[in-house]
């Protein structure tokens, strides 16, 4: 929930189609089945409202929890695809999400992913 509040107010615009994705995520994802929907739906809304109030605190605290999961590859891998999904939502992969995807990467210690490629979107600037 920390990784898709984190792309969902990446570019300061949090809407309704990210936030409908995260429910519907939520259905589909095995390891996400585990979990209570309506207490994860809270957890995103708690990541989305911290990140409001004050970015750079909330940011911390995401990606703190986003490190948790940095040694099992399957949660790793999940973070990534749902932060790619959320990005896709509303149909407009901005420069913004790319980056805190790109981010959300480097703090699980995954180098060298094309975002874009996975998201089947053309790159936008060429990767490092």
């Amino acid at each position: 929930m920390a990784a898709s509040a984190l792309v969902a107010i990446a570019d300061r615009d949090v809407r309704l189609e990210e936030s409908v994705t995260v429910g519907a995520l939520l259905e589909k994802a095995e390891l996400l089945r585990l979990h209570d929907p309506s207490q994860a739906v809270d957890l995103y809304t708690t990541y989305v409202e911290a990140l409001r109030s004050n970015y750079e605190q909330g940011k911390r605290e995401a990606l703190a929890a986003i490190s948790s999961c940095s040694t099992d590859l399957a949660a790793a891998e999940l973070l990534v695809r749902v932060g790619i999904a959320i990005a896709k939502a509303d149909d407009d992969f901005s420069p913004e999400e790319l980056e805190m995807i790109e981010e959300i990467c480097a703090c699980l210690g995954i180098s060298g992913l094309d975002p874009m490629a996975l998201a089947g979107v053309p790159p936008a600037r060429p990767l490092n």
